[in-house]
C-alpha cells in the first residue's frame, strides 16, 4: 500500500510537466569550483570564466571552453583583465565580450571591457564601460550590439550603491551609448535572455537588499522602450536565464538566505505566460554558469548560497523548442507560410488574412536578427536566400505597432 501511495504521489508531482523535458548530466567542470562566473556562446561552443572560490576566498581569472560535440572542457587563455566575480558576458558574431565585476581585499569595482577571439585565443581590451565600475549587472546581445543593465557599485565608505541605467555597446565603433531604462531603482543579480531580437530582464533584488523581485520586462531595440510582462512565478535573485529557439528559460536561484532553488520555468512571448518545466536535477543552487547551444541549454557550477560550490554540469532538452508557434496565434486570423521550406535559393512567403503595414524579421538560432523586410499589405512575396548560411532560422511577422502577429521556423539547406 505504501508503495502504491508513493507511485501516486510521484504521478501527481509530474502532472503539468510536459513529456520530453529532460536533463542529462555531462562532463563535470575540471577547473576550480566557482560561483558568479561570466559566460557566453560562440559558434556552438560555450565559454565561462572568472568567478569566486570559497575554499580560498579568491576571485579567479581562468577561462574555459565547453564543446558539446565531444562533451569536453578545454582551458583557454586567461581573461585579459584582473581576477573578478559578478562580471557580465555576451557574444556578438564570432567574438565574446566580458567586463565590469568586482574583487575584494580591497574592494574594487571594475569598468574595463574585453573582447575574446576564439580563432586566435586572445583577449583584447576595448573601451571602458562608460557607466563606471559595477558588478551584478545583467548583460545580453541583440543583433550586432551588446547591452548592460543596472547593477551596483561600492562607494568610498564601502556601502553598496544600486545603479539605475541601461547601456548599449557597439563593437564596430567601440562606443557605449546610454539608453532608456525602466526602473526607478537599481536592480542587481537579475536574470536575462533574448527571444527573437528582444531582450528580457527580471527577478534580482533592489536597494532594500532583502527585497527579492519577481517583475519581468522586455526591451524593444526599435522603439528603445521597455514593457512589463507577466511576473516571474517566484521571488528570487541569482537565477540564470537562457533562450532556446523562441522560448526563454529561468532556472535555479536564491529564494532567501540559505535557501536555494532548483525550479525551471519557460516563458512563451506569444501567450505571455510562464510554465513550470522539469526541475534542475542537481543540488539546488544559485550563482550558476549557464548558456545555450543550438536547441539545448546547459547549467552547472554555482553553489549553495556561496558556502558550498559544485562542479557538476548538465544539459537541458526542452519539449517545446523550435516549434513554429503559429497555432498560438490563430486567433489573430493571420496565417503565414513559406514554400518550399526547407529551401536552397529562394522561398515564397504567403500570408492569408488581412495584413496591414507588416514587417518580416528573420533571426538565427542565437536570436540575432539577420534580415528585416517590409511586407506592407502584400499577401505574397518571394524571399531570396541572399547571404543566409545553412541552418535553422526563426521569423516573426509584426504589425505597425511592432506586435508579433505570426511566428515560425524556416530551414535553409
Amino acid at each position: 500500500m505504501k508503495k502504491a501511495i508513493l507511485v501516486l504521489v510521484a504521478m501527481i508531482g509530474m502532472a503539468g510537466i510536459s513529456r520530453g523535458d529532460s536533463w542529462t548530466q555531462m562532463a563535470s567542470f575540471p577547473g576550480i569550483k566557482r560561483g558568479d562566473a561570466f559566460s557566453f556562446t560562440i559558434n556552438n561552443k560555450g565559454f565561462t570564466g572568472c568567478g569566486y572560490d570559497t575554499s580560498t576566498t579568491n576571485v579567479l581569472k581562468d577561462f574555459w571552453e565547453y564543446d558539446p560535440s565531444n562533451n569536453a572542457w578545454t582551458q583557454k587563455a586567461d581573461f585579459g583583465g584582473m581576477p573578478r566575480m559578478l562580471a557580465i558576458g555576451f557574444s556578438i558574431g564570432n567574438k565574446g565580450y566580458a567586463g565590469t565585476g568586482v574583487s575584494f581585499n580591497p574592494a574594487t569595482c571594475f569598468q574595463d571591457f574585453w573582447e575574446y577571439d576564439p580563432s586566435t585565443n586572445l583577449w583584447t581590451q576595448k573601451a571602458n564601460f562608460s557607466g563606471g565600475g559595477r558588478f551584478g549587472a545583467a548583460g545580453f546581445s541583440i543583433n550586432n550590439n551588446g547591452y548592460l543593465f543596472s547593477g551596483q557599485s561600492i562607494d568610498s565608505s564601502n556601502y553598496f550603491v544600486f545603479i539605475n541605467d541601461f547601456w548599449q555597446y557597439n563593437p564596430s565603433t567601440d562606443l557605449w551609448t546610454l539608453k532608456t531604462t525602466f526602473s526607478n531603482a537599481g536592480i542587481s543579480n537579475a536574470a536575462s535572455f533574448v527571444i527573437l531580437g528582444k531582450g528580457y530582464v527580471g527577478t534580482g533584488f533592489d536597494s532594500t537588499i532583502n527585497n527579492l523581485l519577481q517583475s519581468f520586462w522586455v526591451y524593444d531595440t526599435l522603439s528603445n522602450s521597455w514593457t512589463q510582462i507577466a511576473d516571474f512565478p517566484i521571488r528570487c535573485c541569482d537565477a540564470r536565464g537562457l533562450s532556446i529557439c523562441d522560448k526563454g528559460y529561468v532556472v535555479t536561484g536564491e529564494l532567501s538566505p540559505q535557501h536555494c532553488d532548483s525550479s525551471l520555468f519557460e516563458y512563451n512571448p506569444i501567450t505571455n505566460q510562464w510554465i513550470q518545466k522539469m526541475n534542475f536535477p542537481g543540488l539546488s543552487r544559485d550563482e550558476a554558469t549557464c548558456f545555450s547551444i543550438g536547441n539545448k541549454g546547459y547549467l552547472g557550477l554555482g553553489g549553495d548560497d556561496g558556502d558550498i560550490l559544485y562542479s557538476d554540469f548538465w544539459q537541458y532538452t526542452p519539449d517545446s523548442a523550435c516549434t513554429t508557434g503559429i497555432e498560438e496565434l490563430s486567433n489573430n486570423k493571420i496565417n503565414i507560410d513559406f514554400f518550399p521550406n526547407p529551401f536552397t535559393d529562394k522561398t515564397t512567403l504567403t500570408i492569408t488574412g488581412n495584413p496591414q503595414n507588416t514587417v518580416l524579421n528573420i533571426f538565427n538560432i542565437q536570436g540575432q536578427k539577420v534580415k528585416s523586410l517590409f511586407i506592407g499589405n502584400a499577401t505574397e512575396m518571394v524571399i531570396d536566400r541572399d547571404d543566409l548560411s545553412e541552418g535553422i532560422y526563426f521569423y516573426e511577422l509584426i504589425d505597425s505597432n511592432s506586435k508579433p502577429i505570426a511566428t515560425g521556423k524556416m530551414v535553409v539547406e
